[in-house]
């Protein structure tokens, strides 16, 4: 439970009258401290459906490991590639990004069809010093909080929770001279009883695919979980859930190109045991049909959570289970040479626990780069060789809980009247 004090008074982050002291200092300059150390750390305040307290730029090392602020530097994530000219923070914390790919086509300007991998030079489409929509991917997630996991969110992640953080955190982020929101479309929930408003706002944002002169095709940045990739005899299509209505045609080039880079995330979600994956694509409109330009695919655990392989899916699902709060690093696009660690343990104490999984593999080159990072990191960590072993060492043991520095004590509950108590 987060703590934030806002002049002299604390709250608790689900205390109804947070709001309102938000309001107060909302276009002022005033900051909420997060009391998660004792001195406090400054945070900011960003509007969507109601004020959310956020995390200041190049801060969350500041914060405690277990505080929901708390996140390694850039430099240990593939984010730190695009720190200083892809992903740009501003003032007022909103983030300016550059892409990598398009979102308007012009007629007689050829647009490459592409994936991206993320890990061989022929899978990255977009121009040096821009993100690919695979980074554009793991940024939203990032942002979204998705890549993060603690006990309290067991049972509570869905789609529609998704969808709503992924869209909040897109209203923070500029990108191609407007909010990336809208440009994004992430189709919500099915609910039986309200399809008829769905499909009018679906219609919508679909419109904003029409061409607003001969020539011009916008395009959308579409977001979803992949239920289907379906051959045909020219090309292929893709099924969105949720996206009932809408079919996305993908060309026979890009086609092959998705099969050879996430052949083997496709196979592990055939298998039905709970992976997921979820599609990100640039679409336009052409002739009626829907158009797949650029796409990537995320494998993710039953909880949101990203996973590059069978490893990394084993010990998230591990972690998960153990009831253990930690991070999931995200790559961004970058080749496998960059050896960030996989996950960091925030549950450990005063210092949180890189985890680091050094797979077996013919790449003796991210082999070798793996454990020079390894040896160099100065602070504890865990690692799993699996040339050496297949089985998953133990994982390190969580601190004794701590009450969070500043945090407001929640009043003594008034013992129930013993004949109001149930019987033993």
């Amino acid at each position: 439970m987060s703590i934030y004090k806002i002049g002299d008074t604390t709250y608790a982050e689900d205390a109804p009258e947070l709001q309102e002291a938000l309001a107060a200092i909302y276009d002022s300059d005033a900051r909420p401290l997060c009391m998660c150390m004792p001195q406090g750390v400054e945070m900011y305040i960003s509007r969507f459906s109601k004020y959310v307290v956020k995390r200041m730029p190049d801060t969350g090392h500041l914060h405690a490991p277990e505080c929901d602020s708390f996140e390694v530097v850039d430099a240990e994530t593939g984010r730190g590639l695009h720190a200083t000219d892809a992903i740009q923070r501003m003032e007022d914390g909103r983030l300016k990004i550059r892409l990598g790919f398009p979102l308007t086509r012009y007629d007689g300007k050829s647009v490459p069809h592409g994936v991206d991998g993320g890990s061989s030079s022929d899978a990255v489409e977009g121009n040096q010093g821009s993100l690919t929509i695979g980074a554009l991917l793991h940024l939203l997630w990032h942002e979204a909080g998705f890549n993060k996991w603690s006990p309290k969110m067991q049972g509570k992640r869905h789609w529609g929770l998704v969808r709503h953080f992924l869209l909040e955190a897109a209203t923070d982020i500029d990108a191609k001279g407007g909010r990336l929101a809208e440009h994004l479309l992430v189709p919500e929930p099915f609910r039986r009883n309200r399809k008829d408003e769905m499909a009018e706002r679906l219609a919508q944002q679909l419109a904003k695919l029409d061409p607003p002169r001969k020539g011009v095709h916008p395009m959308l940045v579409l977001i979803g979980e992949l239920k289907d990739l379906e051959d045909a005899p020219t090309g292929g299509r893709a099924v969105i859930k949720h996206l009932p209505t809408v079919t996305l045609h993908v060309s026979d080039d890009l086609m092959q190109k998705i099969k050879r880079h996430f052949g083997a995330a496709i196979e592990a979600v055939q298998t039905g045991d709970g992976a997921g994956l979820v599609m990100a694509c640039t679409v336009r409109r052409a002739e009626d049909k829907y158009i797949v330009d650029a796409a990537t695919l995320m494998m993710v655990t039953r909880q949101w959570i990203p996973v590059e392989n069978r490893f990394e899916r084993a010990v998230a699902d591990a972690l998960v289970a153990a009831d253990r709060s930690f991070i999931k690093l995200l790559r961004y696009g970058a080749p496998d040479r960059y050896a960030y660690a996989n996950f960091v343990l925030r549950d450990t104490g005063e210092h949180p626990v890189h985890m680091d999984i050094v797979v077996d593999s013919k790449d003796g080159v991210a082999q070798a780069a793996k454990e020079t990072r390894i040896a160099r990191r100065a602070e504890e960590t865990w690692v799993w060789r699996t040339g050496q072993t297949l089985h998953m060492p133990p994982l390190p043991p969580a601190a004794q809980p701590q009450r969070p520095a500043g945090n407001v004590p929640r009043p003594a509950r008034t013992p129930e009247p013993p004949e109001q108590r149930p019987a033993p």
